[in-house]
């Protein structure tokens, strides 16, 4: 609870002050009195200075002209920032441009490197069915060959034959004529067998060959058709696994929406009956309330009456003892008033007392709000530690995907070496490892993601503590403020006693000298004193047990709060389980990729080893190839710098984004912070009323005209305190001013050292730079297609994140606009129930002068008309000189305008009642 407002330099600071504002009417002090003034008025600015440090409102009339030089130098500092953007757009867009000439030509290479492939595969193809065409021609030629040793071994035997037959030529020459012709029958039969040995086998050779290759193509379909078999199976196995968890899943879920629709509707009913209830208990008290004013008017009526009653009887039965009588009244009359000094005396302590007590209740409640603070950093510490902690998991996940596309990649650039297989078996191992030491490093995550959030928790718990804390700690503020309003009840009911009772001596005073001849008189005993004053304490214990009622009343609307924030706290953490869930199910759908994947490694493990063959053929392309791919590596590299630079601009993008979401948190605590303020002025301003309607009645009493010249003299002593704050003001607006110049030049001479610590790249460093990108062009291309995908994963989280704080901000301004208007209408109510008081004060004073005249108890001051004008006549001046100063202060300081409203306004009644 504050006790002022720090944004306000001329409001005043203690009761004194407000004092001092309502009798300010006319200051005439002597040159001596002024010298003391302004010496107390240093020593008190001293104090202060020493003490107290006020902030302005940045959209005080005092900062125009700090806001006009600082909005001066934020407009230079915009427009160098535009000009650098619109050369950075410049720079982008050609950038762009030649980004998207070199994809092109990127894309056309790759096309040419396609076509060469497919040419050099059907060049393959052609080889293999040459080769095999020269296979089935050997083997033709070997048949071929052998058939011809047969029948040369066949010639051979014939050419012997032929000598045995030309031995014996002499025998057979009658035989001759017929073996001839028997010859030349054989030798075309045989020509005739020989073609169709040879066709039949060339049609053999065409035969087999067929056949090989069909049985070729049999086993690659059987392997083939096992495979997806299996595949089948294991699908259909996980189709019916995953069918029965989902249906499972969702009977739970329909269970759970079920029971959580019942129990929200449950709650609201709860929530509407308490409300009612609470409702219905306030009017029940108010109505209670009213009764009891009835019933205790009435018992007044009542007692007033008899006690009339019983005067008069006494008054009849006692006149003769009439002077004895008086006398003793008179002694009595001096003990009540000595023991009422008394009273008062105690009264002063007491009310000293209780505000020492109160200081230490304040600076306990101020160290209460540093640990709460302090509570709080530790939790947004917390928070920034888990973000952390989940933007590295997600990393780590991007690289075990980065890992396994490099492991495709390596492999598929590996084909044209010849040991792919122990490479790819290295690569297989190392990748392993990896994700080993990457499901290890997300365990450990994990753990301290289940730290950070049971660390959370006790912080909350703490929260908690601290805020209950604070609630007792507001509760007995307030009931030391109500105990110190009540003192000062007591002491303003005490001085109208006191003036009562001396207005009842002097009544009896000229009673006496009346009824000097008759007897009797009015005399009150003990216990009728003591009946009255227990009456009063009767009342003033029921008026504290309304206050405490409604403070009790209060306190179940904040309860209500309380609650409704407590449910809102159990959607956030069910809505933060939900979502832990669906990544624990995305993550086993990641580990069953992951093993997909392993398969279908294996399953290129075994394709290698059928391909190790084609290898051997590749390896004589790889020399006519390697031109072509230091030319597409140096391009490459071109292109490798662009990209990297491009990433440079939108991990800049990024970081602005967060700042920007950095400064929306910080926005959004400073609403609430002026929310809280603006509570507090409230509380402010009730006890200003309280403490005016005090001053009104001092001021409208007739006693007390040295406490008045000691208040006119506080006032000069403040008007003087004035014209130094106004000094030191100005001092500050310089040299805020001179900040803003000084602010400039440091912006200036830092761009000029940033300039200046450019450094230059070398030749040298720029080939090791070019060495280094070439190793990693094939991996800097796969990067830039994931961080191509990653852009543009964060721009639709970027439309969200602008979408969502346009909607805070909406909220922002008309919670904003609500506590505006709630403040006016407060502030309107304030004003009116302080009118409301005064006129019923003063209706109040006017009763009881009509109650004395008509029970002939009144004593007018002034029994001559002249001098009862003449008075009017200085009331009426005084009151002027009041308005004219409340004028004056409204204009030279309208920020208190609203402030002394009230007291304007009864005023100008008045003065036009006058």
């Amino acid at each position: 609870m504050a006790d002022s407002d720090p944004n306000d330099p001329f409001e005043p600071r203690d009761d004194e002050d407000i004092d001092d504002l309502d009798d300010a009417n006319a200051v005439d002090l002597d040159d001596e009195d002024n010298e003391d003034v302004v010496a107390d008025v240093n020593e008190e600015a001293q104090s202060e200075d020493e003490n107290e440090l006020i902030v302005l409102d940045p959209d005080h009339p005092l900062m125009e002209r700090f806001q006009q030089r600082l909005k001066n130098l934020l407009e230079r500092q915009v427009e160098r920032l535009q000009v650098t953007k619109r050369e950075q757009d410049e720079t982008l867009k050609k950038k762009r441009q030649q980004h998207l000439e070199l994809g092109n030509e990127l894309y056309n290479l790759q096309q040419e490197l396609a076509k060469a492939q497919m040419h050099i595969e059907k060049a393959h193809d052609d080889y293999t069915e040459a080769k095999r065409g020269r296979q089935q021609k050997e083997m033709a030629l070997d048949d071929t060959r052998r058939m011809f040793k047969e029948m040369s071994n066949a010639y051979n035997q014939e050419k012997r034959k032929e000598a045995d037959l030309r031995q014996e030529v002499d025998n057979l020459a009658l035989r001759l004529f017929y073996m001839r012709n028997a010859r030349e029958d054989v030798l075309g039969d045989i020509a005739v067998m020989k073609r169709a040995a040879e066709k039949a086998d060339g049609d053999l050779s065409k035969a087999e060959d067929a056949k090989m290759r069909q049985d070729h193509l049999v086993d690659r379909l059987v392997e083939q058709t096992d495979r997806l078999r299996e595949d089948i199976a294991l699908y259909d196995a996980q189709m019916a696994a995953q069918g029965d968890e989902i249906k499972a899943a969702k009977d739970g879920l329909a269970d759970a929406q079920s029971e959580i629709q019942t129990i929200a509707v449950e709650r609201k009913q709860l929530m509407s009956q308490w409300n009612s209830s609470l409702i219905g208990l306030t009017r029940r008290n108010e109505a209670h309330s009213t009764m009891l004013e009835a019933l205790n008017q009435r018992n007044e009526q009542i007692r007033s009456l008899g006690t009339e009653a019983e005067a008069y009887a006494k008054s009849i039965s006692k006149e003769q003892e009439q002077n004895e009588k008086l006398t003793l009244i008179l002694n009595k009359t001096e003990k009540d008033f000595d023991m009422v000094k008394r009273q008062l005396m105690l009264s002063r302590n007491k009310h000293d007392q209780l505000k020492q007590e109160f200081s230490v209740k304040t600076r306990q409640l101020h160290e209460t709000e540093s640990h709460l603070e302090r509570a709080n950093a530790q939790i947004r510490e917390r928070k920034t530690e888990l973000d952390a902690l989940r933007k590295q998991i997600e990393r780590e996940n991007l690289e075990k995907v980065r890992l396994t596309e490099e492991i495709t990649e390596q492999i598929r650039s590996r084909l044209t070496m010849k040991k792919a297989a122990e490479y790819t078996q290295k690569l297989t191992g190392k990748v392993r490892d990896r994700t080993r030491e990457v499901e290890t490093q997300i365990a450990l995550v994990e753990n301290e993601i289940s730290k950070d959030q049971l660390e959370a928790a006790h912080v909350r718990a703490r929260l908690r503590h601290n805020q209950t804390v604070v609630e007792s700690l507001d509760k007995e503020i307030a009931a030391k403020n109500t105990v110190i309003t009540k003192s000062e009840q007591d002491q303003s009911r005490n001085n109208i006693d006191i003036e009562r009772k001396q207005g009842e001596i002097d009544l009896h005073n000229k009673r006496l000298e009346q009824l000097i001849a008759s007897a009797g008189g009015v005399e009150l005993g003990p216990l009728e004193i003591t009946i009255n004053s227990l009456g009063k304490s009767i009342a003033a214990k029921q008026e504290e047990i309304a206050g405490l009622e409604q403070m009790w009343l209060r306190e179940q609307h904040e309860l209500v709060k309380i609650v409704n924030e407590r449910s809102d706290l159990t959607a956030t953490v069910n809505r933060l389980k939900k979502q832990l869930m669906i990544l624990g199910q995305k993550k086993l759908r990641i580990e069953g990729d992951i093993e997909r994947e392993q398969k279908e490694k294996q399953t290129v493990e075994r394709s290698l080893n059928h391909l190790q063959t084609d290898m051997q053929r590749l390896n004589g392309l790889i020399y006519r190839e390697t031109d072509a791919a230091e030319q597409l590596r140096k391009h490459n590299a071109l292109l490798e710098t662009d990209f990297v630079r491009a990433l440079k601009e939108e991990e800049k993008v990024s970081l602005q984004l967060r700042e920007k979401l950095e400064q929306l948190k910080e926005e959004k605590n400073r609403l609430l912070t002026a929310l809280i303020d603006a509570e507090q002025r409230i509380m402010l301003w009730e006890k200003k009323i309280q403490l005016a309607q005090e001053t009104r009645a001092a001021v409208d009493s007739d006693v007390g005209q040295a406490e008045i010249k000691a208040m006119r003299s506080e006032i000069h002593r403040m008007e003087v305190r004035l014209g130094q704050l106004m000094r030191q003001q100005e001092q500050l607006i310089q040299e805020m001013e001179k900040s803003v110049s000084r602010r400039d030049t440091i912006a200036t001479r830092g761009e000029a050292q940033a300039r200046a610590k450019v450094k230059v790249v070398t030749k040298g460093a720029m080939q090791r730079e070019l060495n280094e990108l070439r190793k990693r062009i094939k991996q800097t291309i796969k990067t830039t297609n994931e961080c191509d995908e990653d852009i543009e994963d964060l721009r639709q989280k970027q439309s969200l994140l602008e979408s969502e704080i346009a909607e805070r901000n909406e909220r922002c301004n008309q919670l904003q606009q609500e506590a505006d208007r709630l403040n006016e209408t407060l502030a309107s109510l304030t004003d009116m129930k302080q009118m409301q008081i005064f006129d019923l004060q003063s209706r109040q004073q006017t009763a009881r002068y009509y109650q004395q005249v008509r029970e002939g108890k009144y004593k007018p001051l002034y029994k001559d008309s002249a001098r009862l004008e003449e008075e009017r006549q200085r009331q009426q001046e005084r009151t002027q000189a009041l308005s004219l100063v409340i004028e004056r202060v409204s204009s030279e300081h309208p920020q208190v305008l609203r402030a002394i409203g009230p007291c304007r306004s009864m005023i100008n009644t008045r003065l036009g009642f006058a």
